[in-house]
């Protein structure tokens, strides 16, 4: 790839390239990660519900945690679009 943009004049892209991809493909397994916790945490909060136990501390604690989750995936969305 940089063969061909030296044969046209151009700098050498492919290590910046790379170097982009691999930040965007780490974002997006920090986004999924996220993801899945808020899930987990959302899935108990579910079930302590469904046990008529939605209004314990416990409950609230899943509930907070799937919502911080949920942020902190959120918060990687501009990122993600600042590269792609």
């Amino acid at each position: 790839f940089d063969a061909a943009l030296a044969r046209r004049g151009l700098a050498p892209l492919a290590a910046e390239l790379v170097g982009f991809d691999r930040e965007r493909r780490d974002l997006i397994a920090e986004k999924e990660k996220w993801e899945a916790e808020r899930k987990r945490n959302s899935a108990f909060y579910g079930q302590l519900r469904g046990q008529g136990q939605g209004f314990t501390e416990e409950a609230h604690r899943f509930q907070q945690d799937a919502i911080e989750a949920g942020n902190r995936a959120k918060e990687i969305e501009p990122k993600l679009d600042e590269l792609e």
